[in-house]
């Protein structure tokens, strides 16, 4: 999954498609301007995009906004102030109520969804109302619209995750207490709620629908064996359990492979082709030198790639 922010890049993906040199699957949401006037002509043209340009291996599905921030920048959108900067909580940024629904009601014309950024409760809580009304209104809920990143989100908003059957796309990779970062959000939003950030187990105990991401770009360190580490440990044995930021929200090993897996797929209606060892599903498979669901995590956290293989053809090899 990818964020497309320039008219070039579908084409290039097109190209690339045509050229036969696109091994892999792409599916991506077409940014938009923030609290636009005009989210339904913006939605025709994203479809508009999609018909031209949309591939065996590349679909764009969607739209992409940015509701708020982060709080390690004093920008994520907060109910409550800053724990440092009293009457101050954030920045909001796609945040007209009427506009949101707007949009959603935009996208499911079109059969695409709404991908967001979403980092404080103020935001998550925002969005979700506006995802209830627009379905409420379509009678749409399997749009599959995303909330992502989820740092920090009030307890009665992990059920109407579930309950509006929205996307939790959470980065399991940021769980853990990273050095001088956690320290940091201690010192701007309190200890309870940086304690209590990334509630990952409790999305899924909601009965939520949880996919992994890696956020790269803006974060540098992608690693499948390092996800699976802290989703279920909520540490690296190189680091130390000194990183684990609260032990009552680590996965189960299978919910975390769910998690980088048929997940991602439910979150791009591709379930029921691909992301899961079946007969008649596209061979699409990635093999490590360690079983994530038998080994120990020393091992797991120095796991190699081997092999990957995109329709069955072998495109990488250790």
């Amino acid at each position: 999954g990818g964020e497309i922010g320039s008219k070039s890049e579908p084409f290039s993906f097109y190209e690339l498609e045509k050229e036969g040199k696109l091994k892999y699957y792409a599916y991506s949401g077409s940014l938009l301007n923030d609290n636009t006037d005009t989210p339904e002509a913006d939605m025709d043209a994203v479809a508009a995009e999609a018909e031209a340009h949309n591939s065996k291996h590349y679909q764009l599905i969607g739209a992409k906004v940015f509701c708020d921030g982060v709080v390690e920048a004093h920008t994520a959108w907060l109910l409550d102030d800053y724990a440092d900067k009293p009457g101050y909580r954030g920045v909001s940024r796609f945040d007209d109520h009427k506009k949101m629904v707007r949009l959603i009601k935009a996208a499911e014309k079109h059969n695409m969804n709404v991908h967001v950024h979403s980092i404080g409760d103020a935001s998550t809580k925002a969005w979700i109302d506006a995802f209830a009304e627009a379905e409420e209104a379509t009678g749409n809920f399997d749009m599959r619209n995303a909330l992502a990143h989820l740092h920090i989100v009030r307890e009665k908003d992990l059920k109407r995750i579930a309950d509006y059957n929205i996307m939790a796309v959470a980065g399991m990779m940021w769980v853990g207490k990273e050095p001088n970062i956690f320290e940091q959000e201690v010192a701007y939003v309190g200890r309870e709620k940086a304690e209590h950030g990334y509630p990952i187990k409790s999305i899924v105990d909601y009965g939520g629908v949880l996919a992994s991401h890696s956020d790269f770009p803006v974060s540098q360190v992608v690693s499948v064996p390092w996800t699976v580490c802290l989703g279920v440990t909520g540490y690296l044995p190189s680091y130390g359990k000194d990183m684990i930021r609260h032990p009552d929200q680590c996965l189960s090993r299978l919910d975390t492979l769910k998690a980088l897996t048929i997940n991602v797929a439910y979150m791009w209606h591709e379930e029921d082709r691909m992301s899961s060892l079946e007969t008649g599903k596209l061979a699409n498979i990635t093999v490590f030198d360690r079983d994530f669901m038998r080994d120990d995590f020393k091992d797991i956290e120095n796991a190699k790639c081997l092999a990957t293989f995109v329709d069955g053809e072998l495109v990488y090899k250790a």
